[in-house]
């Protein structure tokens, strides 16, 4: 979902460019109410086209969207009710009416990478362009920043309409701006809250955070492993991440720390993983892991874009425009396979039928390459893509042979043999 969050944002950023006095000159920036409320108001002025990335995510969850294995094999409660009840009322985000502590799952945690990494990419390219103006370098740069945060906390009201998950989606935020300013394992885990530089230090006095996620930032440390759990709770599963940081010393260790504690450990993971892989780095993850990731040019790819492109001022880069065309006809074409190879009318009745489908589905692939190839004028570009969209067959390819053959096998085995045996009536 965290791919899917990011691939959104891409597909918002000329609008963003467009309007870019609105990110700092008229983002609201008045001292908080003495509740979560507040991030309600900034909704009119998010720049996160909720719509769209909840479409995707039901994209996701009905057709398997962005995913590893071609389905949605799990979803939270709270996501997929919340979900449908927009759908439904075709809302960008859940109204302050639905707003509860009930809400309060990891989900929009889990997902959050995205937010902050493209934001304070604008942020970054934003406090460039205005150095040489006559604004207060101090005034832009505390807007900027507290917009990176803020927009953090609104994109959990795409599923999550609880105070608790906005705080913990904005102070988790904080800690992946403070790994992108090198900040110190020391500094990150104070038993104080953590404000990243160019921020007021009576930050979260002037934006303030709930008293559950404030007891896990001053508690946290003091806990036993026994008190440590993966649960579904967003305050619990951030103290879980917090604590596995703070006792590791590697993002190999920390991982490994976190999945041994059970529960909603894949979930957890996720969370840690953001806090690890944004301090750590991408050298800092086990090289074995990274080879075995399915679709890994792609994430790469949207990982590049995020933080390279609102930097550099520019829309989505010819590469990632391209090799996203390409991945989207190579997932309509496996969707249609993934159809086939379960009951339905147009169900393949032989494993040849299988076979050259997949070989169609191949063929489309190189068709679609050489017309988009043909467009591309920059050789460098067109390498890229190549190179890219090519590794991305082969994952298609192997999705084919590990998730829909087996299946379809299995069926038509199961359907050729009578459902008892057979026996002659006597005379």
């Amino acid at each position: 979902m965290s791919l899917i969050q990011g691939e959104s944002l891409l597909g918002t950023f000329k609008e963003i460019l467009s309007n870019g006095n609105e990110l700092i000159v008229n983002y609201p920036w008045d001292n908080a109410k003495d509740n979560a409320m507040w991030v309600n108001d900034m909704i009119p002025h998010s720049a996160i086209d909720g719509r769209d990335m909840q479409d995707k995510f039901l994209n996701w969850y009905n057709n398997g969207h962005l995913s590893a294995s071609g389905h949605c094999f799990d979803i939270g409660k709270t996501t997929i009710v919340h979900l449908l009840k927009n759908e439904k009322n075709k809302a960008a985000f859940c109204s302050a009416s639905e707003w509860t502590d009930n809400a309060s799952g990891n989900g929009a945690l889990m997902r959050l990478a995205t937010i902050p990494l493209y934001f304070y990419g604008i942020y970054l390219n934003w406090k460039k362009r205005f150095s040489n103006i006559e604004l207060s370098e101090l005034f832009v740069e505390e807007r900027l920043l507290h917009r990176v945060i803020t927009e953090s906390g609104v994109s959990s009201l795409t599923t999550h309409p609880s105070p608790i998950a906005i705080d913990t989606n904005r102070y988790y935020a904080a800690l992946l701006i403070g790994c992108l300013q090198n900040a110190s394992k020391e500094e990150l885990l104070s038993s104080t809250p953590f404000v990243p530089k160019g921020l007021p230090s009576n930050y979260w006095e002037m934006y303030p955070l709930r008293a559950e996620v404030l007891d896990v930032i001053t508690n946290f440390k003091s806990k036993n492993e026994d008190e440590i759990s993966n649960s579904g709770y967003s305050a619990k599963a951030l103290e879980s991440a917090l604590w596995n940081f703070y006792h590791t010393s590697s993002f190999g260790e920390g991982i490994k720390k976190v999945t041994r504690l059970g529960d909603d450990s894949d979930t957890v993971a996720a969370i840690a993983g953001q806090l690890m892989g944004c301090y750590y780095g991408v050298e800092g993850i086990p090289h074995n892991w990274i080879e075995q990731l399915t679709l890994k040019e792609l994430i790469i790819a949207i990982g590049k874009e995020l933080l390279n492109g609102p930097i550099n001022n520019q829309q989505v880069s010819v590469t990632y425009k391209n090799v996203l065309c390409l991945y989207y006809n190579l997932e309509n074409s496996y969707y249609d396979i993934h159809r086939r190879s379960n009951p339905c009318p147009k169900q393949f009745k032989t494993m040849d039928d299988f076979d050259q489908a997949v070989a169609q589905l191949v063929e489309n692939f190189q068709q679609n390459q050489v017309s988009i190839l043909n467009d591309i004028t920059e050789e460098s570009d067109r390498n890229q893509v190549i190179e890219i969209s090519n590794k991305i067959l082969e994952d298609f390819k192997k999705r084919c042979q590990d998730y829909a053959r087996p299946s379809l096998k299995d069926r038509l085995e199961r359907f050729s043999q009578p459902s008892r045996p057979a026996f002659l009536l006597k005379k």
